[in-house]
Parts: C-alpha cells; structure tokens; sequence
C-alpha cells in the first residue's frame, strides 16, 4: 500500500508544468489541465488523509482503521468480491467448459467412433466377399483346370498309351505265332503252302461270282 502511494505521488508530479509537456509531446495531444479549485480540492484531500493515517497511526489504529471485527472482515474480503467473481464468472465458465466437454466426449467422439465402427464393418463385409467371391472363383477355376489335367491324364494313358501298347502287343504276338511256323521241317512249309493256295483259290473264285 505504501508503495503505491508513493508511487502514485511520484507520478502526479508529472503534472507539473515540465512533466506535463513531457507527457503532451509522448501522446501527441495537450493533456486536459484541471481548474484552480480542483487542484486545491485535491491537495486537501490529500492533506486530510495524510493526518487521518498520521492520527490512526498515533492512536494504533492504523491495521484496524478503528473499524469492528465483522466490517474489518467485509474489508479484507474486498467486499466480497472475489466470491461475487468466482461466483458470476469463474464457476460459469467452467461449468461450460464441462458441458463442452461432455458434449465433444459424448456427442463428437461418439459420431466420430460410430462413423468409424460403420467403415469398419463395410471394410470386413467386402472383405468376406472378396474372399468368398473372387476367392471362391479362383479356387473354382483351379479346381476345374486339375480336374481338366487329371482327364486329360486319364484319357492319355488308357486311350493313347494303351493304343499304342495294344499295337505293340499285337505285333509282338504276330512275331510270336509266325516264330512258331519256322520249324525248320520241309513238309510243315509245303503244307503250309497248300493251305494258301487253297485260300487264293477260294478268294478268286468268290472274286469272280
């Protein structure tokens, strides 16, 4: 408190003549210059609070101004006005705060996980349908190509390879019988000889019919 007085004092002689050109030239406009009475108005004030504190001072009543408890209370408590702005301001303000809040947890970040949880599941359902569709179709195909392979296989071995094999064993069984008519004996080859006479007759004579 005496700091500030005394400051203040120290300030008001910027008022002076000097001070208060000093104080024009930084703002740039004349400052508003009291009244003869007003300056005598103020000393006086100044004056009397200079010899209430001197007095109270003097009597031990400066802490307590001569004031009882309870408006010694009122005045230390600035006249309740800093439960007047917790009260009008402060708890306001962060009662909104807390409804923001609520809101931005219970409104915004539920939209925001429902949005989510929403693409979630469309991303899983197209990927079940990938995997059962285009999946399913490729393995489909491949499935059909094996078994293609397989029939193929199947075809090649009993039709072709046993074509060819029957072949083969047809003419090894020929080889076989016409080893057999290679005796060796002289009578076994002219009887042999009549009997394809015989069939050369027979087959021209049923030519000729």
């Amino acid at each position: 408190m005496g700091l500030l007085a005394t400051a203040t004092v120290a300030l008001s002689a910027l008022w002076l003549t000097p001070g208060r050109r000093l104080l024009a030239r930084v703002a740039g406009s004349p400052l508003a210059v009291g009244s003869g009475a007003e300056i005598l108005a103020s000393l006086a004030t100044l004056a009397t609070a200079a010899a209430a504190v001197w007095a109270l001072h003097r009597a031990g009543r400066l802490a307590t101004l001569g004031l009882r408890a309870p408006t010694q209370a009122r005045l230390a408590d600035w006249f309740a006005l800093p439960l007047l702005g917790r009260t009008l301001v402060v708890d306001p303000v962060l009662a909104l705060a807390r409804l923001l809040a609520a809101v931005d947890d219970r409104v915004i970040d539920a939209g925001v996980g429902v949005v989510g949880a929403a693409a979630d599941a469309v991303s899983n359902a197209f990927a079940g349908w990938a995997e059962r569709g285009v999946d399913g179709l490729v393995w489909g195909v491949g499935a059909g190509a094996l078994s293609a392979a397989r029939g193929s296989r199947s075809a090649d071995e009993r039709g072709i390879d046993g074509a060819v094999e029957g072949m083969a064993s047809g003419v090894g069984m020929a080889g076989r019988l016409s080893r057999r008519l290679q005796t060796g004996l002289s009578h076994h080859y002219f009887v042999i000889a009549a009997v394809g006479l015989v069939v050369v007759v027979v087959a021209a004579a049923v030519g000729r019919r």
